[in-house]
């Protein structure tokens, strides 16, 4: 919504993309570039003075949440409204909410919001439709608390090359559960792109 947006929104650039990355950048201090690559945690669940203050101050971009910052969908909502319009309106770029929101024993939000089975127990059902079918009812949940717009998944920390095989199966079956949403996937072996896999 563009009237949510400071003026100086890359938001509101008609440049090509690399162009307007490059002007960006080439707008902002060695403090305000360094921000942009932090993804902080927070103390609260309620934003405050203190907290925004700290965004600004320190020209952070992203933000991760965990239990503590989860006080109920609603709560949540609002926490996330307010982290994006602080750092919005420092920096001028949306910012990137993160949550361990994996399901089973890494689950977050645990108040007034689903707790969905591990990825493990779901891949043990050897049915990418119900990869795809927990994937959904917890991305419309994350939607709605203003965290899915920019959501991303990763399939395993650090693969290795011992682990191509089961990593290609993992892939495949999570495919499905990520339909639609962006992938970053984060190479530490040659041999996952040599393969096609990354």
């Amino acid at each position: 919504n563009s009237e949510l947006l400071p003026p100086n929104s890359y938001l509101f650039s008609r440049c090509p993309m690399p162009t307007t990355i490059d002007n960006l950048l080439s707008r902002m201090t060695l403090e305000e570039k360094i921000g942009q690559m932090i993804l902080a945690s927070i103390e609260v669940s309620r934003m405050d003075a203190g907290t925004r203050e700290f965004l600004r101050k320190n020209h952070i971009g992203n933000v991760i949440l965990f239990g503590k910052n989860c006080a109920g969908r609603a709560a949540l909502a609002q926490l996330n409204a307010e982290i994006q319009r602080t750092i919005m309106a420092e920096t001028g770029l949306p910012a990137l909410i993160a949550i361990d929101q994996e399901g089973g024993c890494v689950t977050r939000l645990r108040s007034e919001a689903t707790v969905f089975p591990s990825a493990m127990v779901i891949a043990r059902t050897g049915d990418p439709a119900n990869a795809y079918k927990v994937g959904r009812m917890m991305g419309g949940e994350l939607r709605a608390l203003g965290i899915a717009d920019h959501t991303y998944f990763h399939i395993s920390d650090e693969p290795c090359e011992s682990m191509l095989e089961d990593y290609a199966a993992a892939r495949a079956l999570v495919a499905p559960y990520v339909d639609g949403c962006p992938i970053i996937d984060a190479l530490s072996s040659l041999k996952f792109y040599a393969s096609g896999i990354v």
